[in-house]
């Protein structure tokens, strides 16, 4: 009888896993917003622009009348200060570098 109860509590059912991913998904997202706020004002903007607003790298540009190669270079600092931002905080959670990414552009 115990060992049953044992098997049965040991059990997580799909509806679990999914309710603790959703919840694991939304604390890193706090956590990304968190270090999105600590950037530099344009990459900030530019960050915000293309994850939240699915803008173009020339949209960008001509929304914040900049060219499109300071959108790349901006885009790019940016990833990678939120890199190792979220390695420092998260590093057993963002051990591919193209977390930050994907996880933005959910």
């Amino acid at each position: 009888m115990v060992e049953h109860c044992y098997k049965i509590a040991q059990h997580t059912d799909a509806y679990e896993d999914n309710l603790l991913e959703t919840i694991e998904q939304k604390e890193l997202m706090d956590i990304f917003y968190k270090a999105v706020a600590l950037l530099p004002t344009q990459k900030k903007e530019v960050c915000l622009l293309k994850m939240e607003e699915k803008l173009s790298n020339q949209d960008i540009a001509h929304t914040m009348q900049i060219s499109v190669n300071t959108v790349k270079t901006h885009y790019a600092q940016a990833l990678k200060m939120l890199r190792g931002y979220m390695e420092k905080i998260a590093p057993v959670k963002f051990s591919y570098k193209d977390d930050i990414v994907k996880i933005g552009m959910k």
